[in-house]
C-alpha cells in the first residue's frame, strides 16, 4: 500500500495551507490541472509513494488536461481528505503528531515588562456615526463575533448585520430579511465547511459565501441540545451541543466539510458546559464548567476518538482554550490560565487585567491572550514561562479579539477600533 505517514501527512499540510484562502487553494489546483506528461527523475525519487506510482505509470491511461479547476478538485480533493483521514486515525493510533501545522519558536531575551515593538491605535471612525451609510445603529462586538483571516481581511457581526473589513475599509454585506432573526440570535462567526463562513447559534446555522447567505440545518434538529461551542480550521466545520437524557448528559462533537453532512457524533465524556474548543497535530481540546458552573472541566479528543481528562477541577471555569504545535494546550477564564496536558493542568503566572476574551496562536507558533483590557504574549526565560504585556487600556471599548498577519498582529475592540502591534521578532513572522 501506500506510504500512509508521507502520503497521510502531506495531504493534511496541503489542505490545511493551501485551504486557509480561495486563491491558495484555487492555485495549488491550477497547479496540478496539467499532469505530467514525462515521468523522468521519478525513479530516483525515494519515497515509497513515488517509487510505487513510477512502478504503475506505464499502464495508466494517457494523462489529460482537466476542463476546469473545480473538476480536478472534485478528483483530487477526496482522495486528498481520505489520505488525511486514514493518516490521522493511524497516527492517534502510534501517539504521533497528525501534523506540523505550525512552527514553535520561543520568545526570548527581552527585558522589562513592555516588549519591544511598534504600537498604533487606530479608532473606529469609519464605523462610528455612520449608521446612515450602513443602516443600522452599530452593536457592541465581542470574541465570538470575530473572524480574522491569514490575508488581514475580518469578518464582523454587529447584531443582525454583517460587516466584512478590507484593508481597514468597511463593507456591508447583505443579510436577506427573513435570515436576520436567526443572524440576531447566532453567537458565533466562523470560517465555514470547505470555504466561507459559518454563522452560528444555539439553534441556527447560516452559511456565507460568495456573498450569498443561506439557512443550513444542523444535525438531528430537535434532538440535540444546544450548541455550546463552535470550531472550524477553514475546511471542517464542528460544534458542539449541550448534554440531554439521551446522551447521559454528556456533550457531543459533531463536524461536517461541507455545510450539509453532518458525521457521526463524538462524545466528549464529561458532563457539564463545553465552552470552547480548539484543534492541535493530535487532535481536540475542549474547556468548559462543570454542571454547577463553580469548576472546570476539559478533555482531549485524539483524531482516532480516544479520549483523555487533564486534572482541572481545582480550578475555576475555563472560556478559552487554543493548541500548541505539541500536546501542550493553554486555556483561560476569568483570573485563570493554565498549561493542558495530556493529563494534568498547570497554572501559569501571568498579572492577568480583566476577563479574557481571545486566546490564539502566532505565526511563529506562540500563544496569545487577550483580555478586555490588557494584550499578553507568551516568553520563555530561561526556560520558565512568563505572560509579557504588549498593549494596555486604560479607558474605552474593551478589547475582544485577535488576528496575525506577517506585518503584525491585529487587536479589535468592542467598537470596531483597531490596535496594530509589530512585534520586536517581526523579521521572524514575515519568514513565515
Amino acid at each position: 500500500s501506500l506510504d500512509d505517514a508521507t502520503l497521510g501527512c502531506e495531504a493534511s499540510d496541503a489542505l490545511h495551507h493551501h485551504r486557509r484562502t480561495e486563491r491558495g487553494r484555487r492555485a495549488v489546483l491550477s497547479c496540478g490541472a496539467l499532469l505530467p506528461a514525462s515521468l523522468r527523475g521519478i525513479e530516483k525519487a525515494t519515497s515509497k509513494a513515488a517509487q510505487l506510482y513510477a512502478a504503475i505509470a506505464p499502464t495508466l491511461p494517457q494523462t489529460r488536461r482537466y476542463g476546469s479547476v473545480d473538476a480536478f478538485a472534485a478528483d483530487l480533493l477526496p482522495l486528498l481528505e481520505a489520505a488525511e483521514a486514514r493518516w490521522k486515525e493511524r497516527a492517534a493510533g502510534e501517539n504521533r503528531a497528525a501534523t506540523a501545522f505550525r512552527p514553535t519558536m520561543m520568545v526570548q531575551g527581552v527585558a522589562g515588562l513592555t516588549p519591544q515593538g511598534r504600537v498604533v491605535e487606530r479608532p473606529a471612525r469609519q464605523i462610528q456615526g455612520t449608521g446612515s451609510q450602513f443602516g443600522v445603529d452599530v452593536a457592541p462586538l465581542d470574541g465570538r463575533s470575530l473572524v480574522f483571516q491569514a490575508d488581514g481581511k475580518v469578518l464582523a457581526k454587529f447584531g443582525a448585520k454583517l460587516v466584512y473589513f478590507v484593508e481597514g475599509q468597511p463593507h456591508r454585506v447583505a443579510v436577506p430579511a427573513d435570515l436576520e432573526p436567526a443572524m440576531s440570535r447566532a453567537r458565533w462567526l466562523a470560517r465555514g465547511a470547505g470555504g466561507g463562513f459559518a454563522v452560528v447559534g444555539p439553534k441556527d446555522l447560516i452559511l456565507v459565501r460568495g456573498g450569498k447567505l443561506w439557512a443550513a440545518a444542523l444535525p438531528n434538529p430537535g434532538k440535540v441540545g444546544d450548541v455550546q461551542a463552535v470550531f472550524s480550521d477553514g475546511r471542517v466545520l464542528g460544534i458542539v451541543t449541550a448534554g440531554t437524557e439521551d446522551t447521559d448528559d454528556v456533550p457531543e462533537f459533531w463536524q461536517t466539510s461541507d455545510g450539509v453532512t453532518w458525521s457521526a457524533p463524538s462524545e466528549l465524556a464529561i458532563r457539564g458546559e463545553i465552552r470552547s474548543i480548539a484543534s492541535g497535530p493530535f487532535g481536540f481540546s475542549a474547556v468548559g464548567a462543570a454542571s454547577n458552573g463553580k469548576s472546570a472541566r476539559a478533555v482531549h479528543l485524539a483524531f482516532n476518538g480516544q479520549v483523555t481528562i487533564p486534572k482541572v477541577k481545582d480550578f475555576s471555569p475555563l472560556d478559552l482554550v487554543v493548541c500548541g504545535a505539541g500536546r501542550e494546550a493553554w486555556a483561560a477564564g476569568v483570573n485563570v490560565l493554565v498549561r493542558l496536558e495530556r493529563d494534568a493542568a498547570i497554572a501559569e503566572p501571568c498579572p492577568m487585567l480583566g476577563t479574557p476574551s481571545a486566546l490564539a496562536l502566532d505565526l511563529v507558533g506562540q500563544p496569545w491572550l487577550v483580555t478586555d483590557k490588557v494584550v499578553y504574549r507568551r516568553h520563555s526565560d530561561g526556560g520558565e514561562p512568563s505572560w509579557k504585556r504588549y498593549y494596555q487600556r486604560e479607558e474605552g471599548a474593551a478589547l475582544v479579539g485577535i488576528g496575525f498577519t506577517p506585518a503584525g498582529a491585529q487587536v479589535f475592540d468592542a467598537s470596531a477600533g483597531v490596535v496594530e502591534i509589530e512585534p520586536h521578532d517581526i523579521a521572524t513572522w514575515q519568514r513565515h
